[in-house]
This record gives C-alpha cells, structure tokens and sequence, in this order.
C-alpha cells in the first residue's frame, strides 16, 4: 500500500481584474471633446478655402457664376 500521494501541480494565479468600463459620463465627455476638435479643424480648412498665401493679394474674386451661351443667342 502507497500513502504517498502524487506530486500534484501548483493552480496558477488567477490573472488581475480588468480595469472597470468608462461610465457614460466619461463616454460622453470624450465624445464632445472629439466633436470640438473636429469642428474647430472644419472650421480652419473652411477657412482656408476663402483666401490663401498665393491669392491674398491677387486680386482673384470668386469664379463666374454665369451660364454659358452659345455664340449668336
């Protein structure tokens, strides 16, 4: 008879508990951060479509506007 018992393996150690979700508030936060990040870069290129380095000083206006028409109408 064997009172001897097995070498029995050691359990590894439970891994660490994941860091608690962001609450909605947080969420919500970031959201509207990214929102006036996004409209202040909006707002930059849009301006930067009126006038440039180059056509400041050119005298360049907008483009014409009008209809083309055929010669003799």
């Amino acid at each position: 008879m064997c009172f001897i018992s097995p070498k029995v393996p050691k359990t590894p150690a439970a891994p660490p508990a994941p860091p608690p979700a962001p609450t909605m508030q947080e969420v919500q936060g970031e959201m509207a951060e990214t929102a006036r990040v996004d409209e202040r870069k909006r707002q930059r290129l849009a301006a930067g479509l009126q006038s440039t380095y180059l056509t400041v000083g050119s005298g360049l206006g907008s483009a014409p506007t009008t209809r083309k028409t055929l010669l003799g109408q």
